[in-house]
Order: structure tokens, then C-alpha cells, then sequence
């Protein structure tokens, strides 16, 4: 290589880091702007849990509130009302979740973790590891160091011992139509809103009892090491996201004060409007992302993924922020679902649920209006079950085309399960799957 050619590289590289690092840095600054809003939704979530106020919303389970009303699991609500409870039995760590201690913010994972094994002499300690140490890395020292508080329970997932694993296989639609037919079974058995990730434990624990375990490729997780160089982003310089965060956050200040606060219907508004405002700023941290990884960014910073990034740098669920990414790239091909989504109109669980039944394929501009007007009407509920039926309808009994929404009456005779049934399905997906 000449040497012209050599020093060319060298400043091509040099430049990919600083934009990196800046992009970097705004993305750094937004969830820093957003996580002002992560310790009052915390406190208005453990008001509503410890008043089961979804009772007065006429949910007779905390399940069905958070899947109809917030469109979010059950889980997302509980972490956050655990996230109040360590606050409040460390008055110490309020400071480190949102950096108002005048260091970097620790966020709602790394603050659960710390909660679990601080003492009132170890709590700057664990703070301190905390922002110094990956999601990750926290997890391994935490596991040994035991201890927990009311409220936040360790679950094998938080402490396990072991890296964390990537399971995957390729598999045809009618693999996937075969999965959604056994999970609804075991929805119904459980006899509540049971998760993808409770049924996928019981079927690999059942597999792993057999004489012929999983056999599918496994990427362990690792933490990576990054360059800590500090770059000052130039004034003017932030990206619509950031004016966005801002003018939401100058809201913030007028609700925050009454968080959990008032009556049942007071709480449970300010408990939707805390979500929404999340909503919004995870929304434009997507965009965000897809383009750092799209530059090649996120890869310059010494993340694999957007996931890893996600978790590691910038302290957010690994899960939540890749389906994000996932439902603004596919809705950029789906403009008026896409409208739908990005003015709040529907959420991002019908978001995602929208994008597994319209597929890939070219979607007439009719059809997608039609889709539009039903994710608006429908519960979540409805659309994960039309999800199963249409999924099953294309990939196993070969009907073509793009489907429309179900009439009610469709809807309740797939709603039909007879003993037996399952059984018939998954061995007519396995027979289309083996056959094509």
C-alpha cells in the first residue's frame, strides 16, 4: 500500500469514530433526557399495582390492563412499581437512575440489579460498578452477591450463572403457523395471558428431558470492549429527536409533581400519559438507531447488534429497542400503518402484530385503509388471535393473496378448540413443512 493510500485510510477510519462517537453522544444524551421520565412512571405503576386499579378499568386480571391498555406486558408494569420500591429503600440510588448525582445515569435495569445485593455501606460502591460495567458484566458480579428486596425477586433469567445464549433456526411460515397453534393451547391451559418466553422455557425444558435434545446453533452472548474517547457535540447540532425529547420533557415538569397522586382515574391518566410520552421518545431513539447501524456506527463502537448496544451502552431493554427497530423499518414499505403508529394512533404491540399478517409482499392502498380503521377498533387480544388464523390460512391451507380483516363470525369459530385439534394442526404444518 502507498503511503498516500495508507494516510487516506487512516483519516477515512479517524472520521468514521468521531461521527460514531458523536451519534453516539446524542443518542447518550436523549435517553438521559428521557430517563427523567423512568422515576415517576415508576411510582404511578406501584400506585397501580399495589391498588389494583385495573379492577376499576373492568380488567379482572393486571394482564389483560397492560395488554389492552398500555399494550405492554404485565411484566414491563411490575419492573417499573419494583423500581419505586428500590428507590425508596435506597433513597441513595434515586440520584444514579437519573444521573441528577451529576454522573452518568444507571437507567431501570442496572438500578434493579444494584438493589439486590447493596448494603448502606456498599451503595456507592455497586453504583459506581455500575457505570463503569455492561448490563451484562453487572449481571455476573451481582449473581454472587445474593440479598434482595420486597418487591424485586431475582428470577433465574436476572441471575443466572451462566452467559446469556442466542437460540436460533431457520424455519418455514408453516413452523411458525405450528408454534402459534401450540401456544395458544397452552394460553388456554394456563388459563391467563401467558408469555412466548414462559411456553418456549417449558417446551425446551420438555425437549432437553427427552433422549434427543434441541439441536440448534447457540451464540453466546459477550461484552465488548469500547473506546472511551470524550468528543463535545458542536451547539446546533441535535437531530429532531432531541428537540422533540425536550419539548415533551418541559410537560413533564407539570405532571411529575402529582405522580401517583389523587384519584383511581387520576392515577391511572397519568399512568397513560407517562407511557405515551415514553411511546415517543423510544419511537425517535428507533430512528436513531437505524441509522447509526446503517453507517456503521453502532459496529465502530464495538457492538454487534443495535440489541447490544441498546443494553450495554445505554442501559435500555434489549427486546424493547430491537422491536422498535424492527416495526420502523418494516412500516417504512406500510405508509399508512405507519401514520397509524407514529401519531400514537395504534401502539407498537398492533404495530408488530400489523407487520407479521400483511408480510412483505405489495399491500393495495384499500386494503391497507381497511387495516388502518381495524387496528384502531380491535383489542390486542383479537388481533394476536386473527394473527394465528390468517398465519395458519396462508402457510398451511396455501390461501394466497393478502388477507383482509376477519368478520366476527370468522373470528369466533378460530377461536374453536376441540380436543384434538391442536394435534391435527401442528401435524398439518409439519406435513406442509416437510413437503416443501
Amino acid at each position: 500500500m502507498s503511503r498516500s493510500s495508507l494516510g487516506s485510510t487512516t483519516t477515512s477510519t479517524s472520521s468514521l469514530w468521531l461521527a460514531a462517537v458523536r451519534a453516539d453522544q446524542v443518542a447518550f444524551r436523549l435517553v438521559g433526557e428521557a430517563v427523567r421520565v423512568l422515576l415517576p412512571l415508576a411510582k404511578v405503576a406501584a400506585a397501580v399495582i399495589d391498588g389494583e386499579l385495573w379492577r376499576g378499568c373492568g380488567y379482572s386480571s393486571v394482564h389483560d390492563f397492560t395488554r389492552e391498555e398500555l399494550e405492554r406486558s404485565s411484566k414491563w408494569l411490575r419492573l417499573h412499581a419494583a423500581l419505586h420500591r428500590a428507590v425508596v429503600t435506597w433513597p441513595g440510588l434515586r440520584g444514579a437512575v437519573t444521573g441528577e448525582d451529576g454522573g452518568a445515569p444507571i437507567g431501570m435495569s442496572k438500578a434493579l440489579l444494584v438493589a439486590r445485593v447493596a448494603s448502606v455501606e456498599t451503595l456507592a460502591s455497586w453504583v459506581e460498578r455500575a457505570r463503569r460495567l455492561t448490563v451484562d458484566e453487572l449481571r455476573a458480579a451481582v449473581s454472587g452477591g445474593g440479598g434482595e428486596i420486597e418487591g424485586v425477586a431475582p428470577s433465574t433469567e436476572d441471575i443466572a450463572e451462566v452467559p446469556g445464549v442466542l437460540w436460533g433456526f431457520a424455519a418455514p411460515p408453516s413452523v411458525r403457523a405450528a408454534f402459534d397453534s401450540a401456544l395458544d393451547l397452552y394460553r388456554r391451559l394456563e388459563g391467563g395471558d401467558a408469555t412466548v418466553t414462559s411456553f418456549i422455557e417449558a417446551l425446551v425444558a420438555e425437549d432437553y428431558s427427552s433422549d434427543h435434545p434441541p439441536d440448534v446453533f447457540q451464540e453466546w452472548l459477550r461484552a465488548t470492549e469500547r473506546r472511551q474517547d470524550s468528543v463535545e457535540i458542536p451547539s446546533g447540532n441535535e437531530l429532531p429527536a432531541m428537540v422533540v425529547a425536550r419539548e415533551l420533557l418541559a410537560k413533564l415538569d407539570e405532571t411529575i409533581e402529582r405522580a401517583g397522586v389523587g384519584s383511581e382515574q387520576e392515577v391511572l391518566g397519568q399512568l397513560q400519559w407517562f407511557v405515551t410520552a415514553a411511546d415517543l421518545m423510544e419511537r425517535h431513539l428507533a430512528s436513531l438507531l437505524i441509522e447509526m447501524s446503517a453507517s456503521g456506527f453502532v459496529r465502530e463502537l464495538g457492538f454487534s447488534s443495535i440489541g447490544a448496544y441498546a443494553e450495554n451502552r445505554l442501559g435500555l431493554s434489549r427486546t424493547s429497542v430491537e422491536d422498535r427497530v424492527r416495526v420502523t423499518r418494516s412500516l417504512a414499505k406500510r405508509p399508512r400503518v405507519q401514520r397509524a403508529y407514529v401519531t400514537g394512533a395504534i401502539g407498537l404491540e398492533k404495530a408488530l402484530l400489523a407487520v407479521q399478517i400483511l408480510g412483505p409482499g405489495y399491500v393495495d392502498t384499500e386494503c391497507e385503509n381497511e387495516w388502518v380503521a381495524h387496528l384502531k377498533e380491535c383489542t390486542v387480544k383479537r388481533l394476536r388471535d386473527e394473527k394465528r388464523a390468517l398465519l395458519f390460512a396462508a402457510s398451511v391451507e396455501g390461501r394466497a393473496g393478502t388477507p383482509s380483516p376477519m368478520s366476527d363470525e370468522a373470528w369466533l369459530a378460530s377461536l374453536r378448540c376441540a380436543p384434538g385439534d391442536t394435534v391435527v394442526a401442528v401435524q398439518r404444518a409439519g406435513h406442509v413443512a416437510c413437503n416443501d
